[in-house]
């Protein structure tokens, strides 16, 4: 009852055993089945992720899972702590990089016009401004192709910042209104 206590008053030591239930919670459900713990957006992690990544996978004895990292270097500035953390976990088990780029012009290009004609087509402005959009994001420049060749040449753009939005639009509308509701939840809570 008393360390109970102490616990409770000691923001630090609560978050410990947080850490330890996660670590257990995780190595029970590997002894289940093959597990990955994928953790996406590692650039803007602040410290207590990086706590949290040394808390769990640091250990001595960390949970049996594959852990999956990912992140935007462009947008790095890691939180001091992080790479400490990181390097602590991958010195725990086997550990990949893979640098994924963004899909090179050319390649969009082909990918655009590969899903454009198959279903109609689209204009030299439509794919100029599905490449801009997308950045070089494989998935959403077959999203915006796709959008861009069912809705043709009649409503062609300079720019897809409208069309991204209505993409979005057109998805939620096709939504039955619960699913629609969870949604809006989801996206509120961030």
């Amino acid at each position: 009852r008393a360390k109970e206590m102490t616990v409770r008053g000691d923001p630090r030591a609560l978050r410990q055993v947080g850490f330890l239930a996660l670590r257990n919670l995780l190595a029970r459900v590997a002894t289940r089945q093959p597990t990955v713990l994928w953790l996406d957006d590692v650039q803007w992690a602040d410290a207590d992720s990086a706590a949290l990544v040394e808390g769990v996978f640091g250990a001595s004895e960390p949970p049996p899972i594959e852990l999956v990292l990912s992140r935007r270097l462009e947008d790095e500035a890691l939180q001091p702590a992080l790479p400490a953390a990181l390097s602590l976990a991958k010195t725990r088990g086997r550990s990949f990089e893979i640098n994924l780029a963004p899909l090179p012009e050319d390649s969009a290009v082909s990918l655009a016009r590969r899903i454009t004609s198959r279903e109609g087509g689209a204009g030299a402005d439509a794919l100029g401004a599905i490449l801009e959009e997308a950045a070089g994001v494989p998935y959403l420049v077959a999203e915006l192709a796709h959008f861009a060749a069912r809705r043709g040449d009649r409503r062609a753009e300079g720019s897809l910042q409208a069309t991204a939005g209505s993409l979005l639009r057109e998805r939620l509308q096709a939504l039955s209104s619960q699913d629609r509701t969870l949604v809006e939840i989801a996206a509120l809570s961030g």
